[in-house]
Formats: structure tokens, sequence, C-alpha cells
């Protein structure tokens, strides 16, 4: 079983006593990004769903027999930096997921 949003949400909670009314703040909000941005978003989900259902089909590459890296992790993109910032998360234990 991997985790959810809601289990990095719970993780956060735990690490911050503020999270859950910031969390409520931002729930409020309606981001905003670039066109390249928005596509380049899109573009590495897509990528990382099509190798979640190789897997499950077992049609995986034969150099890839690990899951892949974004299992059970968080994806930000930093645009100042011009990276990807990975958060990894385990199942929280009061997460119904």
């Amino acid at each position: 079983m991997t985790s959810c949003l809601g289990c990095a949400d719970l993780h956060r909670r735990d690490r911050d006593a503020a999270w859950p009314a910031i969390c409520a703040q931002l729930r409020e909000t309606v981001g905003v990004a670039d066109r390249a941005t928005v596509l380049a978003t899109a573009a590495l989900a897509l990528s990382q769903v099509n190798r979640v259902i190789a897997a499950v089909r077992g049609q995986g590459a034969a150099s890839e027999p690990e899951p892949p890296q974004t299992l059970n992790a968080t994806l930000e993109f930093d645009l100042h930096a011009g990276a990807i910032v990975a958060r990894q998360w385990v199942k929280h234990p009061l997460c119904a997921c």
C-alpha cells in the first residue's frame, strides 16, 4: 500500500501544529503558473502514470525492476533553481487510504 496526499497532510500536521490552519488557507487560494510549468507538470505526471501502468501490466523495462522513485512522494517545481524537489512520505497510520 502506498501513501496518499492525505498521508502527507497528516505527516505535516505531526511536524507542525499550525499545518491544519495553513492547509485551510491554501485550499482557498487558486494557484497560478506559467504555461511552461503547467505543461511540464502534466508531462511529468503522465510519464509517472505510464510507468506505473507498465509495471502493473508487467511491461516495465528490464532495467527498471524497482518502483518509480516518485511512488510515495510529492513533487514540487522550484522555478528559481530550475529543479524538481521530491519529498518522500510513508503511509500514515491515521489515514484511511
